[in-house]
């Protein structure tokens, strides 16, 4: 038992594979040979990188909400009036255009999809089961998933953060059978204790996951704008892109001025409604002229404006006013990591400066264990009442807010690349 583990190598699996052939059985669990070790440069180890939608969303979230919800007389099963807790919370949450999906009650989680669960296990789970007093213990090992799962799901990853992450991982998958038995030591479990090496060897979770393939569907399905000639309507839109590509690229090397180029990205970029474009945002909605008190203590011009509703890398943001029954775009996280709460934009191109006029959220951490320091779920303490103005340049990411009778809780997307 005290014996060193290695990982498999390369080398030794194409050993085990010739020995299978050579004598008809399993070699270390190998069986014959792959016919992908024909690829070149291909690792027959490490090319295979574990795909966080399939292993963790559809995985592991389902199989521990299945001990949760669906075993009874253990010490981790929930009760009626747990689920109908946890129900009235997900009911009423009201989540950020950029999740996607809107929550739904845990009693239909037959029906959710791939992202339902990947919010339930980033946003909602930690929360909700944090209103039961009795499951301290199984909620701070659920958290350690939670937390290693944010990280890794990041833009820019340190390698202290990796570290950290694969430390909570292996702590994770070292408790699961001591909490919940040595059949809770699945496939998809073992699977955590190597996703750390594949961010290092392939970049963020986001970015070679299944979610890929799906966003490419749904690229496809943008094309259709009527419904007739539906396969026609998908053909000659994709072609005219790919078109437009490559007439781009002759161009920036030939004419870089052309007006063809701008033609081109009409073409790819039309906008339906009228809206006011800078550099880093697009405003949308009917604008005011800025309060008079904003335009003399940050000095701006006559012709500035107000918005209710912006668009910064992809990402909708709303005023606080302005949000829908089950949507609220009006939190977000700044470069500073200060939470605010968006009461409305000041745009002025006389001279160019973007505000976003705000209240600062104040929170405070909600674990108490060193191993959840900066934990990216927050408790809101207090809600600071005086406005402050931020440039707009400065508002990071958007974030979720979820509220119960006694307590609110906030937190940020990992990233905004992979919604």
């Amino acid at each position: 038992m005290d014996d060193m583990i290695f990982n498999r190598s390369a080398t030794g699996t194409l050993q085990h594979m010739q020995q299978s052939m050579e004598s008809g059985e399993a070699v270390y669990g190998v069986m014959k040979q792959s016919a992908l070790v024909q690829l070149t440069h291909f690792n027959i180890i490490t090319g295979f990188v574990p795909c966080s939608m399939h292993c963790i969303n559809l995985g592991i979230a389902k199989q521990f909400i299945k001990y949760w919800l669906d075993t009874s007389n253990n010490p981790y099963s929930l009760n009626n009036q747990d689920i109908a807790l946890i129900d009235d919370i997900l009911t009423r949450i009201k989540v950020p255009s950029k999740l996607t999906r809107y929550s739904r009650s845990i009693r239909e989680r037959s029906c959710w999809k791939a992202r339902e669960f990947e919010n339930w296990v980033l946003y909602y789970s930690t929360i909700v089961l944090l209103q039961i007093p009795r499951f301290k213990n199984y909620v701070q090992h659920w958290s350690y998933l939670v937390k290693a799962y944010f990280i890794l799901l990041q833009v820019n990853i340190t390698q202290e953060q990796i570290l950290e992450a694969d430390h909570l991982l292996k702590t994770f998958v070292a408790l699961a059978e001591y909490y919940y038995s040595k059949s809770a030591m699945t496939f998809n479990v073992h699977q955590l204790v190597h996703l750390s090496h594949s961010v290092i060897n392939f970049g963020p979770l986001w970015s070679h996951s299944g979610y890929c393939f799906e966003n490419g569907n749904g690229k496809i399905v943008e094309r259709i704008k009527a419904a007739k000639g539906v396969v026609h309507q998908i053909c000659r839109n994709i072609g005219i892109s790919r078109s437009a590509l490559i007439l781009q690229k002759y161009l920036d090397d030939q004419d870089p001025d052309s007006m063809i180029l701008e033609y081109v990205d009409y073409l790819e970029n039309r906008e339906s409604i009228k809206t006011n474009k800078t550099d880093t945002c697009r405003y949308f909605e009917k604008a005011d002229h800025a309060p008079m008190n904003w335009r003399r203590e940050l000095d701006l011009s006559d012709t500035a404006l107000i918005y209710k509703k912006m668009v910064k890398n992809n990402c909708l943001y709303r005023a606080s006013n302005d949000n829908q029954h089950r949507s609220n775009n009006s939190y977000a996280l700044l470069t500073n990591n200060k939470f605010v709460k968006i009461h409305y934009f000041i745009v002025d191109r006389a001279k160019n400066i973007e505000y976003t006029i705000c209240n600062c959220v104040n929170v405070t951490d909600i674990f108490q264990n060193h191993n959840l320091n900066n934990f990216h779920i927050k408790k809101c303490s207090l809600l600071d009442d005086t406005l402050h103005a931020v440039n707009t340049c400065d508002i990071d990411k958007i974030c979720l807010l979820v509220q119960n009778e006694q307590e609110i809780y906030i937190s940020p997307v990992p990233n905004l690349s992979s919604y």
